[in-house]
């Protein structure tokens, strides 16, 4: 109890020193107040999430460089292949690395509404009038919650469902103990069986029909090694078509 005292002390302490306090936008410079972003720059993110589909590959989203509609990386070992495509919304470069620097590890949670926006744009521009599908959270890792006390794609997941009303099912979970981050690339790509059914699939499969589509969401794809994971683990269990949207890509 003392504990979930002192977190919400500290997160409301944060808040409200940075609504009070101006801050300099990691992208421009400029006084902001309330997030490290300012109004043009959050402008100029959404233009890159949702307009610059064109020069970027057909399967993975990675920009192209001399490639023509695949990249080297699809083209040669087709990581991605239990996906059926990857919409990354922005390039993981530059101020956009302190971006989710703030966003992950400085808590800075208010930040989820911004992205939680982007995604719902970017969904509303892929299907338009019609439904868009449900949406499926990557879990975390084991033992991640419980060290720092919240989970930012469950954090996006909520407000896509609080804000915009989105489908959310949890029907992943992840066993692995190791952040991907600390792996090396093989490492990454040999991670096949991380991740199973969560209980509640069943419970969902008894309430609602599990969908033929969904969309996974990520924060960051590196190799694409986790979802792909995801992917085929979803499509074992009779998913017959899985989309993949993630905030950012290595690129």
């Amino acid at each position: 109890m003392v504990n979930i005292i002192q977190k919400a002390y500290r997160f409301g302490n944060n808040l409200w020193s940075h609504i009070l306090c101006p801050e300099e936008c990691l992208r421009c410079g400029k006084e902001c107040f309330g997030m490290p972003l300012c109004k043009d720059c959050r402008s100029a993110l959404e233009l890159e999430a949702l307009y610059s589909a064109s020069d970027r590959c057909k399967k993975c989203g990675k920009i192209l460089l001399s490639e023509q509609n695949l990249c080297m990386s699809c083209t040669n070992e087709n990581i991605l292949k239990d996906c059926d495509s990857v919409f990354p919304l922005c390039s993981y470069r530059l101020w956009k690395k302190n971006l989710v620097f703030e966003w992950k590890i400085n808590d800075r949670r208010i930040l989820t509404e911004v992205f939680a926006e982007l995604v719902y744009k970017k969904l509303y521009s892929l299907y338009g009038n019609g439904e868009i599908p449900a949406i499926v959270p990557v879990p975390p890792h084991k033992g991640k919650i419980r060290r720092r006390g919240w989970d930012q794609i469950e954090d996006l997941s909520y407000c896509l469902k609080r804000t915009y009303g989105l489908t959310i099912l949890t029907l992943l979970n992840n066993y692995s103990s190791q952040q991907q981050k600390k792996k090396n690339f093989r490492s990454r790509l040999s991670r096949t069986n991380a991740f199973r059914i969560s209980c509640t699939f069943d419970r969902i499969q008894k309430t609602f029909r599990i969908p033929k589509e969904v969309i996974l969401i990520d924060d960051v794809i590196t190799t694409g090694a986790t979802v792909n994971a995801c992917s085929r683990t979803l499509k074992n269990a009779g998913i017959a078509k899985v989309n993949v949207l993630s905030l950012f890509i290595v690129d």
